[in-house]
């Protein structure tokens, strides 16, 4: 160890990038010129923000500054061009899988620590007061904070492995080669561009850097067009040019620091003074997760997509792909096991393809894969005794945007990492040693000199992100944040992601990540933690992260919905190709106009919206008023939501402490890690999920929303709520529009009110009118009934609307008899007078109804009308009309105004199906022949008794042998015959493929409508025992279901 320490010259890394960056850009300057002074011909001055024409220099420099845009512009499509071309023989024959991003690189071995202060600590420890690596390490204050903590050697062997690192890293810059002069000076003009002519980055603040050195000499004037003679040739330099040339040394100044591995780095929050040393550290692994089937997508993408001798592949069905993983994604499961437990609360049928919600997250995912790729970062975290000391974050990002997935572009480490605090990000804790604390902020400083390139398939953030934490001793391995998959230059590749990265983290074991002191402190706070705080404390799942851009979403496509009807323009239609496939481009407009279409066919098929429609003659209209509904509802929960985020910003911050974080129960926000950072983002999650369910009643709007179209309750009492608030602070704005009625929340309202004590807990959609658990059950054990559907083939969801469409009737019939049909009667003539309806009369119909139907006698009458088979007979007798349908579809001009998209109803399966070559139609019918079997042929065969069947492959193979003529014709026949079938049909968007059934599972199953209890009635010895007796009375018309089928298709003589 030397007697005096000299000072550290290790200034290098900034002075390379300084020159590089005047090298590059004076390069340019003569384009720009060239550009300049043909816009300045073009341009005149603009009037700006305060009322007045910009002056000459404002104009100038926004002339400039535009001249770089389009040279940019120009710079980045070539990137981009040259990023994207296939390099054909590697796509087809080459792997790589160790040198590639962070794969193979070149490390600074054990061997080459020996006699180093690393490998004295990891042998005895922290000896010596703390030394904070992330603070300038150039300069006398370096020296001097080292000579005050006795850590002289371990300045000099840090600074010394910054510098190997470096070194290293360069050298393992494997994409750096594909680095074009078009893509680096895109990079840079890019950083540049927002910048010129601003003295925040014109003018450097030199106290992070070595305090010896100088700003760049004079000398660098040479440098901006290296290796051209300078010659006089007469050319005078316009005073733009000058201008230009000087802004440039004095950005190179900013420039150079972003890329000065001495210098000192941003805290994520205030260290600590006055606290004792550190003696607990750690490394923070840290992600903002895409959705997690982002890489599920890409490679179903990339197995269906031509890569290569496109004309030899059809095209990809981008709709069906999006479908497929939307059905493996968390979210789904999420959102599926919800609507499942709601409609068995309800007694009914819960249908995954008919909830709004479901429709809703196919464009969040889409959204997530198109736009929202992930970042991952690192943070590194000291405490004393548990006590939070510093965080300091880092992240690896290019430079200005990639022009590309192939490209490759200039790279720069970002601290603090702009996605630090954010309250999506989910992260996994490791304790970590000091000497690996040390390690990782050398290998931070040695990617941060070493000026390595950015790219997607090549090292990323989350090769970063992985890398430093390999370095600080996280047993993180490759599989761990990396997928193999197919690329522009190779048939395979390991490639870092943070889909694969976000699975690591959220596979977090604090007793295996934490050191045992640390897991026995924190296990003791945690187990003391009430459950209800625990939950709240939680990571945001998928759903949570997108509401917001998912209602963004809704609300800007009600706003386009209602522009093109009040202009009376025609909504734009996705473009299909072959077999009624969405084309790419129209892929998002497709998805998304199908998750208005769900809430607005939710909406009007809602039993209280249908009831009101009915009821003031509004079913022409149902279209208008839903729109107009949903406008409100949204204008409502906007208003809501924006309080919400202004809450939380106002009640959580960094130095925000549990007992201040109380919830409305009056439990305790309590985390056992003081870490500011992850404690202010599980209290920011806390403090919204709390404030979301005061305000809507659920975790997200989205889950509001879907109640609101669905339920026919929350809609009333939103609609009044909206009401009441209209004009309030709370709700300045009137969120209750008129669009040719007066004030339609009326209509909603009036069944709320209360009018007598008698009366004061019967609505007219209360539990003693409409709920599942009265006259649902009473009437679904009337045989004479059941006897009407089955007359009428009748079955699932078509038999809860024909049930609801009866129940009206029964109800108008029973106050016919008590002579109150008045009610019903009573319609104000000028109701409809100007396009407006009687608001008062309204009101007053429902008020007199919502009497009626609390009378206990009146009540008694529906329910024994509803159970009896002789009063329900005699009822029909006496007037009460039976309905002749169930009419549970949209109609074809709804849709079509709704979605945007091809008209229901629109596609012919003969010519669907005879649109493909004959090919093709042998894969369709393979696939209709495996989906007949297994609806329709397999539970037939176990409808026969055990002992009056034969061999189950014979039975298959004897029935399935189908001709290519006849599978249209058995469509056909099976939706003429079967109303589930035929709804189907009708409402089918065209796409068939043999690949994937999207059509025939669905359609046999709906033709034969049968439960799974009931495909498999004598399969085995227990459901032989169960179904007997069932089968032989033909309770509830099972035996009839099945002879109807096969009298179906003896008709097209399939004998079974």
């Amino acid at each position: 160890m030397p007697e005096k320490m000299q000072t550290p010259t290790n200034v290098s890394s900034r002075k390379r990038a300084q020159l590089d960056f005047i090298k590059e850009l004076g390069e340019t300057g003569d384009d720009i010129e060239r550009i300049r002074k043909r816009r300045a011909r073009l341009l005149p001055p603009e009037i700006k923000g305060d009322g007045h024409l910009e002056n000459g220099e404002e104009l100038e420099g926004r002339i400039v500054r535009e001249s770089i845009g389009e040279l940019l512009s120009d710079y980045a499509y070539a990137a981009r061009k040259d990023g994207n071309k296939i390099r054909v023989s590697g796509a087809l024959f080459k792997f790589n899988h160790s040198q590639i991003g962070r794969f193979g690189q070149k490390t600074i071995s054990k061997k080459k620590e020996a006699g180093t202060i690393f490998a004295s600590l990891d042998k005895e420890g922290q000896k010596t007061l703390y030394f904070d690596p992330f603070q300038s390490l150039a300069g006398t204050d370096a020296i001097n904070r080292a000579q005050k903590s006795n850590n002289e050697q371990l300045l000099q062997d840090l600074i010394q492995r910054v510098d190997t690192n470096e070194q290293l890293i360069s050298e393992s810059d494997f994409e750096k080669k594909y680095l074009t002069d078009e893509g680096k000076k895109a990079a840079l003009l890019g950083w540049m561009r927002n910048k010129y002519g601003n003295k925040e980055y014109e003018t450097v603040n030199l106290t992070e850097v070595a305090q010896e050195e100088q700003p760049l000499s004079d000398a660098a004037e040479d440098q901006i067009a290296p290796g051209e003679p300078q010659q006089d040739d007469g050319h005078v330099k316009t005073e733009s040019e000058k201008k230009y040339e000087e802004s440039i040394k004095r950005l190179a100044q900013a420039f150079g620091l972003q890329y000065d591995s001495a210098k000192g780095f941003t805290p994520d929050y205030p260290v600590m003074d006055g606290m004792e040393s550190p003696n607990e550290f750690e490394a923070v692994v840290a992600v903002e997760p895409p959705t997690d089937v982002y890489v599920d997508y890409n490679k179903l993408l990339t197995e269906k997509k031509p890569f290569l001798f496109s004309g030899w592949r059809k095209k990809p069905d981008y709709v069906k792909i999006l479908d497929t993983v939307m059905k493996k994604s968390a979210a789904y499961g999420e959102i599926v096991s919800k609507g499942e437990a709601d409609a068995s609360a309800l007694n009914v049928k819960y249908n995954p393809d008919l909830d709004p919600n479901v429709m809703l997250l196919r464009a969040q995912i889409l959204h997530g894969i198109e736009d929202e790729q992930g970042h991952s970062f690192i943070r590194m975290v000291a405490k004393t005794d548990g006590n939070a000391y510093s965080s300091y974050s880092f992240g690896f990002w290019p430079l200005y945007n990639t022009p590309g997935t192939g490209a490759v572009t200039a790279g720069v480490v970002r601290n603090p990492d702009p996605y630090h605090d954010d309250p999506g990000i989910i992260e996994r804790r490791f304790s970590i040693s000091y000497a690996n604390y040390l390690r990782a902020a050398a290998k931070i400083r040695g990617v941060v000199g070493s000026g390595r390139s950015y790219s997607f398939l090549g090292y990323n953030c989350t090769s970063f992100a992985a890398d430093i934490a390999k370095e600080a001793g996280v047993p993180i391995k490759d599989k761990d944040s990396s997928e193999t998959m197919q690329t522009f230059r190779y048939r395979s590749a390991r490639i870092d992601s943070p889909y694969s990265l976000a699975k690591f983290v959220r596979a977090a074991n604090k007793q295996k990540d934490l050191s045992k002191k640390v897991y026995a402190r924190e296990s003791a706070l945690d187990n003391e933690m009430d459950a209800r705080v625990k939950a709240g404390l939680e990571n945001l799942s998928f759903i949570e992260q997108t509401d917001r851009d998912a209602f963004n979403t809704i609300k800007d496509l009600i706003e386009d919905e209602k522009n093109y009807s009040q202009n009376g323009q025609v909504k734009p239609q996705p473009e299909t190709g072959k077999g009624g496939r969405v084309v790419k481009d129209d892929v998002k407009k497709f998805v998304e106009n199908a998750a208005l279409a769900g809430y607005m066919n939710s909406l009007t098929q809602n039993r209280l919206f249908r009831f009101v429609c009915e009821s003031y003659g509004m079913e022409a209209e149902k279209d208008k008023v839903a729109l107009q509904i949903l406008d409100s509802v949204i204008n409502y929960a906007d208003v809501k939501l924006e309080a919400v985020d202004q809450l939380v910003d106002q009640e959580v911050d960094l130095d925000t402490k549990a007992e201040e974080q109380q919830n409305a129960t009056g439990l305790t926000y309590q985390d056992s890690d003081s870490d500011k950072i992850s404690r202010k983002r599980k209290f920011r999650n806390a403090k919204r999920r709390e404030l979301m369910n005061q305000a809507f009643g659920y975790r997200t709007v989205s889950e509001f929303l879907k109640e609101v179209v669905t339920n026919p309750e929350v809609l009333a009492d939103t609609i009044e709520k909206i009401a009441d608030a209209a004009g309030t602070a709370e709700q300045p704005k009137d969120t209750i529009y008129d669009i040719g009625y007066k004030n339609i929340g009326q209509y909603f309202i009036g069944i709320r009110q209360k009018v007598a004590p008698a009366a004061a807990d019967h609505g007219i959609f209360d539990e003693r009118v409409f709920s599942k658990s009265r006259l649902d059950l009473v009437i679904k054990s009337n045989s004479y009934y059941q006897e009407q559907l089955r007359n009428m083939g009748i079955v699932g969801a078509d038999e809860d609307a024909y049930e609801e469409k009866l129940l009206s009737e029964i109800i108008r019939y029973v106050v016919e008899q008590k002579d109150k049909g008045y009610i019903f009667r009573q319609k104000n003539t000028d109701r409809q007078t100007a396009g407006l309806v009687n608001v008062v009369n309204a009101t007053d119909q429902f008020r007199k109804l919502s009497m009626l139907l609390s009378d206990d006698e009146v009540m008694n009458q529906i329910i024994n009308t509803c159970r009896s088979e002789d009063k329900l007979k005699t009822a029909v007798n006496n007037g009460l009309k039976m309905p002749e349908t169930s009419e549970t579809q949209m109609t074809t001009e709804t849709w079509e105004q709704v979605t945007g998209s091809y008209a229901v109803g629109s596609y012919d399966f003969r010519d669907v199906y005879n649109s493909f070559g004959e090919f093709d139609r042998i894969g369709l019918l393979e696939t209709a022949i495996e989906s007949f079997r297994d609806a329709i042929l397999l539970p037939i065969y176990y409808s026969y008794l055990p002992e009056k069947r034969g061999s189950i492959d014979r039975f298959l193979s004897m029935n399935s042998a189908i001709e290519d003529y006849k599978l249209p014709l058995l469509v056909s026949a099976l939706a003429d015959s079967f109303i589930g079938a035929g709804n189907y049909l009708s409402n089918w968007d065209g796409r068939l493929d043999a690949d994937h059934d999207t059509f025939f599972k669905t359609f046999f199953e709906e033709a034969f409508g049968l439960s799974e209890s009931d495909k498999h009635l004598f399969r085995d010895q227990e459901t032989t025992e169960q179904n007997r007796d069932r089968w032989e009375s033909n309770k509830d018309g099972i035996r009839d279901r099945f002879e109807g089928m096969r009298a179906c298709l003896r008709d097209l003589e399939i004998y079974v």
